[in-house]
């Protein structure tokens, strides 16, 4: 029972998506590479599988620590749905952050002696370091706390590559030097990945700010409504939404120029128009129109659909 209310804790749906993309990029970016050169990839599945679980359990631990820091203004923005200090001890939460720490450590070991480089499990507990950080500090001080969030998604879909590449022997590269082997290409498109997910998690954070100070559950925190107040809030929001939406219109039109000759080249821009845009657009919409706190959580949970689309988008690549 007190497991099943820590996973609760974890934010199991948001787990889901973190799995959800790190399987698209591995299944629809990666895997792809190989297949074209007809090599077997050295980094197994059981590898993979080991560096995917100690993300999530990563981010696990960042939830569950988050939730523990976050207690105070969840009492005041959601009172009723409050899981530390009530089905989860403030002992337990703190312990639990420790355990999922050191399981992913443990389970990224595994695979970094694999590939012959043990310092990258060194990652993981960096990682869970600035979650605590973040949750305890600099979540309340002036963009900072964003910028972090923006750097942990950032890296997210480049820590398998980052494990990839290490596996790669002399033989591959030379066919990559040569062309034959497209990892170049796939890391492009990784990093794409990257910027969308860096792009989606700091817009969800301000707006996750702006929810919290419509509830004023800010507590002293030092963030961009409380800095600028809401009106100027509600334009550099405004203005990240437009990036992200031109983000988006822009990499479907570079693909229907750039592969208008290939088999499929219509997929990729009418997913991301007519899939991937409408959330936001209408994320956008509730968050501009609306000035109440429902307004704000609707907007939020409208953005937070593109995580899963994005991880749907490279499966179906």
């Amino acid at each position: 029972m007190g497991l099943i209310r820590i996973l609760r804790l974890s934010r199991p749906h948001a787990l889901a998506a973190i799995a959800f993309i790190l399987v698209g990029v591995q299944c629809g970016i990666i895997e792809p590479v190989f297949e074209q050169a007809g090599v077997a990839n050295p980094f197994t599945t059981c590898d993979f599988i080991l560096v995917l679980l100690a993300e999530v359990l990563i981010a696990a631990g960042g939830f569950v620590i988050n939730g523990y820091f976050d207690l105070r203004a969840d009492l005041i923005t959601k009172p009723q749905r409050v899981i530390v200090g009530r089905d989860v001890s403030r002992r337990q939460a703190i312990a639990s952050h420790f355990g999922f720490t050191l399981a992913a450590t443990i389970l990224a070991l595994i695979p970094a002696w694999h590939a012959g480089r043990l310092l990258l499990c060194v990652l993981f507990p960096l990682a869970a370091g600035l979650f605590w950080f973040y949750s305890s500090t600099y979540k309340y001080q002036f963009l900072i706390g964003n910028l972090i969030l923006t750097v942990l998604a950032f890296a997210l879909p480049l820590v398998p590559f980052m494990y990839e590449v290490q596996c790669v022997d002399s033989s591959l590269w030379s066919m990559a030097a040569l062309g034959a082997f497209p990892l170049a290409e796939a890391f492009q498109k990784i990093l794409g990945v990257s910027v969308a997910l860096a792009a989606l998690t700091i817009l969800l954070a301000l707006v996750n700010e702006v929810q919290r100070f419509t509830k004023s559950a800010d507590l002293g925190a030092n963030s961009l409504p409380v800095r600028i107040g809401l009106k100027g809030t509600k334009l550099v929001v405004a203005g990240l939404y437009l990036v992200v939406l031109a983000l988006f219109v822009g990499v479907a039109l570079r693909s229907l120029l750039v592969h208008y000759d290939e088999f499929g080249y219509l997929f990729t821009p009418l997913y991301l128009l007519l899939a991937m845009c409408p959330p936001v657009v209408v994320s956008m919409l509730a968050f501009l129109v609306g000035d109440q706190y429902s307004y704000y959580r609707f907007a939020y949970w409208a953005l937070a659909l593109d995580f899963p689309l994005l991880g749907a988008y490279l499966l179906l690549l």
